[in-house]
């Protein structure tokens, strides 16, 4: 069973995540940040962040090779695994605010697309979204609290457009891909707690 973690940058999804993992019945893979930063012969979130318009369809192309490539190693398809992000989050938010701001001109926006189209029906669909709402100032408070190098140039204004997005996709009844349990960012959740909100969008947890 498939969960997706969604939620702004530095919104409490990987703390989030591990949370659930001490219950002991959830898997979380988190973001694969790591090879972005390292396993492409360059730093490509680095790259990302220095010359957007340059790296920004770049980045996104590896970002869904990533993540699809994560999904095939789930260790147990069977159990219920919690994923940070996807490639849906990519379409709806990041990739579509990267070209909304020039940031992919319309040629890369269309290939990206085209490619997102054929490619998005081969991989495994998600039983459930769980978006972590978090206020984009309390996001950009813990951003710089965190300290991440690459994440040293973002605006509170950038966090703002990843906000409207996230909303335009999590809250517009309808556009979502599946049922979608918005929790509170800024709320101090336990794994008991979590599961007992996730059952209202995917029942069969329960059972699990």
């Amino acid at each position: 069973m498939l969960v997706l973690l969604e939620g702004n940058i530095a919104a409490g999804k990987t703390t989030f995540g591990e949370k659930l993992v001490a219950g002991g019945t959830v898997d979380f893979v988190p973001e694969p940040v790591a090879r972005w930063q390292s396993g492409f012969a360059a730093n490509l979130l680095d790259r990302f962040y220095t010359d957007t318009a340059r790296w920004a369809f770049t980045l996104q192309i590896c970002a869904f090779v990533t993540r699809v490539q994560a999904l095939d190693a789930r260790p147990d398809p069977q159990r219920v695994t919690l994923f940070e992000r996807s490639v849906y989050c990519d379409r709806h938010v990041f990739a579509k605010n990267l070209h909304e701001h020039g940031l992919m001109d319309d040629t890369e926006w269309a290939l990206y697309c085209n490619f997102w189209d054929f490619m998005a029906d081969t991989i495994p669909k998600p039983d459930a979204i769980i978006y972590l709402r978090t206020p984009a100032d309390v996001c950009f408070q813990r951003l710089h609290e965190r300290g991440r190098a690459e994440e040293r140039g973002i605006t509170l204004a950038y966090l703002q457009q990843l906000e409207e997005h996230h909303d335009a996709w999590l809250l517009t009844p309808g556009v979502a891909e599946k049922p979608v349990l918005v929790l509170d960012g800024t709320g101090q959740w336990n794994a008991a707690d979590i599961h007992q909100q996730l059952v209202q969008v995917v029942p069969q947890v329960r059972e699990r």
